[in-house]
């Protein structure tokens, strides 16, 4: 029988559950918007952005939200964005609205929002804010209001990352009920921020309790601690079977994103760390290998890895450290292609061993020299 992920690899994650895959959900990426909101970011000019919403429409992104209509640069953006074919929303300015076609969010908390619903030349979404802090009550009785507008979308703001997993399911459903009684066919929108580290759990929690949207930045970017890592959405989607696109761009795009807007991805991040695939423990790399000579490239990418490497356009990387056995060593020299001598992996080993952390590429070509040297003398 030949080896496959099915019969070799069994999945807790879908075991018993009835509703995968889902249906994905609309992902409205905020990168640009949330970037302005960042105090440490230095923005590009028109043309980095301009490039930057061509890096994400690469990735099927097409709803997004790109910040105040009263900026001009915004404007701009909106222009091109629809030659893109993207659906750009942007927050309604105070004063007089535009007459040009414009998605626009509204917040509850504006005084005259239903007023201002009325006035919009495109769809509107009502943001209910702080959500994870209202009463039922409260909430039914916003609900109750969008009734005789031109409101498509309700959009579940925690605007505080206050909400849990269970929580934000509880809102959507609480939500969706709501609307449904009403005879309301609206989308639910879910925007929350990570103060608490669970952005992530909660959007995927509220897609799978019904909410048709999700919002997101690159990098996890905006105020706080900023929305769900656009990036990381799109892997899990992925991975739950919802998302079918084509993403081993991911890697190019996440570079060029965070070249464009001058930000450092920290080695540890999740997929797109320079670390979220490199190994330096001897029987990780033995597995790895083994795997890639059998020519199961795919075994060998899930091995030691909840997220297969090429599946987003990275590869497993081994390394040589303190942790290391001879099986790091022999694919380093194989890749740098060097003859594999028993004595020379001894030695590299024993620098290795001695070593606080991962070799870099230099220290391990000067043991090269040194045993070259010795063999010589």
């Amino acid at each position: 029988m030949s080896i496959s992920e099915e019969n070799l690899i069994y999945d807790w994650n879908v075991v018993s559950d009835v509703s995968s895959p889902k249906p994905a959900p609309r992902l409205i990426d905020h990168t640009l918007a949330s970037a302005r909101l960042t105090s440490w970011l230095e923005m590009p000019d028109l043309e980095g952005q301009k490039a930057l919403l061509s890096q994400l429409e690469r990735l099927g992104l097409h709803h997004l939200c790109l910040g105040s209509w009263s900026d001009a640069q915004v404007r701009k953006l909106v222009e091109t964005a629809r030659e893109l074919e993207i659906h750009a929303w942007a927050e309604a300015p105070p004063g007089p609205l535009p007459k040009a076609p414009l998605g626009a969010y509204l917040s509850h908390r504006h005084k005259n929002w239903q007023e201002r619903a009325q006035q919009m030349n495109g769809p509107a979404c009502l943001v209910i804010q702080d959500i994870s802090r209202r009463t039922p009550t409260e909430i039914a009785a916003l609900l109750g209001q969008l009734r005789d507008t031109p409101v498509t979308s309700v959009c579940l703001s925690d605007d505080g990352g206050r909400a849990t997993p269970a929580g934000t399911a509880r809102l959507v459903n609480f939500v969706t009920e709501a609307l449904s009684r009403l005879q309301l066919p609206m989308e639910i929108e879910w925007s929350g921020r990570n103060d608490r580290g669970l952005a992530l759990a909660n959007a995927l929690s509220a897609w799978r309790a019904g909410a048709g949207a999700l919002h997101c930045a690159f990098f996890s970017l905006g105020e706080g601690c900023g929305l769900v890592a656009t990036e990381q959405l799109l892997v899990n989607l992925n991975l739950a079977g919802s998302v079918k696109r084509e993403l081993r761009s991911l890697a190019e795009v996440s570079q060029q994103l965070a070249q464009t807007l001058h930000i450092e991805i920290y080695p540890n991040l999740p997929v797109i760390g320079v670390d979220a695939f490199r190994t330096g423990t001897g029987v990780h790399a033995a597995a790895i290998l083994k795997a890639q000579k059998k020519g199961h490239e795919w075994l060998a990418d899930l091995i030691y890895s909840g997220v297969p490497a090429a599946q987003f356009g990275f590869r497993q990387i081994i390394e040589i450290g303190p942790m290391a056995g001879a099986s790091n060593v022999h694919y380093w020299l194989e890749q740098q292609g060097l003859e594999v001598e028993p004595d020379l992996v001894q030695a590299i080993l024993a620098r290795a061993k001695g070593s606080m952390k991962v070799l870099l590429d230099r220290e391990i070509r000067e043991v090269i020299e040194q045993q070259s040297a010795k063999v010589k003398g």
